[in-house]
């Protein structure tokens, strides 16, 4: 371990000049940006002193709140609940109320700019009435040559949060699952279109069948015909797909916000998975189709 941070961290109401906005305040102790390079992210101003009741806000909370850096007429109030047990029977004594002033505004996302606020450790820890021992946690820095796995147990990001990646797996296996039962009814009208053909060259499948055309070879023209359709017609839609998704990548072409394009993700496994479920049910529909051409429809 190179360096730690204590962190302590909880939602708090903000307010200034009658503006109001939910985020959280982060305690960070003096080694902080030893753990964390937070110094990219710095716009202007001065970072947080242990000395002081001051913060540094993303730059989300300052436009929400119009608030600016070393503004010490107006000075940004901070309310977090009171701790304890029991029914509330005043509402105006359920909070901790103090005030800080801002020196410094940070901006790395749109999420993180809305979502955090950061002071000294000392400051929360009074805020909250939390004791010497109590911490919300403590982020490590490793040097790169180090084992983090010698006597400890050591979690990823996905691990930490393995049912919130379990259920997002588990959406990705339903949304799956939806779009091949769209798939299965959609292929139902490939079918109709055979079964159609069939009856419409009716005459000529006679005609094939009297020049030496077994029932067996005139099968297998319509089942390739209906393989080639839903085969050729799915590399079709999914090289379309692809390229949206190249573009919105590229281009951010539809936004979710000003500054957040919609997400989206190209994979070779989605990519495969979606071109074999609909070359195998092509394959099966047009079996099905092929498969209703009966000895009695060569017979004049």
């Amino acid at each position: 371990i190179i360096s730690y941070t204590q962190v302590i961290e909880e939602r708090a109401f903000l307010e200034f000049r009658g503006k109001n906005h939910i985020a959280y305040i982060k305690g960070v102790d003096e080694n902080y940006r030893n753990v964390n390079n937070i110094d990219s992210t710095l716009l202007y101003g001065n970072w947080i002193t242990p000395e002081e009741p001051v913060a540094a806000i993303g730059f989300g909370i300052s436009r929400i709140l119009s608030l600016g850096v070393n503004n010490y007429s107006d000075l940004l109030r901070v309310m977090v609940p009171k701790p304890g047990t029991g029914q509330i029977t005043d509402p105006t004594q359920a909070f901790n109320s103090s005030q800080l002033v801002v020196s410094d505004i940070f901006q790395v996302n749109e999420e993180l700019d809305q979502k955090y606020l950061f002071t000294n450790i000392d400051y929360v820890r009074k805020l909250l009435n939390y004791n010497e021992a109590t911490l919300s946690s403590v982020e490590l820095k490793l040097n790169p040559k180090a084992d983090p796995v010698d006597q400890t147990e050591v979690k990823t990001r996905f691990q930490l949060n393995d049912k919130l990646y379990k259920m997002l797996n588990a959406e990705n296996l339903a949304v799956y699952l939806i779009f091949t039962l769209v798939l299965i009814i959609a292929l139902f009208n490939l079918v109709g279109s055979i079964i159609m053909i069939i009856i419409d060259k009716k005459a000529n499948i006679q005609t094939l069948h009297s020049l030496g055309a077994s029932l067996k070879d005139i099968k297998k023209i319509y089942f390739l015909q209906g393989t080639m359709m839903s085969v050729f017609g799915g590399i079709i839609g999914l090289i379309l797909g692809s390229l949206i998704v190249g573009a919105q990548l590229q281009f951010q072409l539809k936004m979710i916000t000003p500054t957040l394009p919609y997400p989206m993700e190209f994979t070779l496994v989605n990519f495969l998975a979606v071109f074999f479920t609909i070359s195998i049910l092509g394959i099966l529909a047009s079996y099905l189709a092929s498969s209703t051409i009966r000895p009695k429809l060569l017979q004049d």
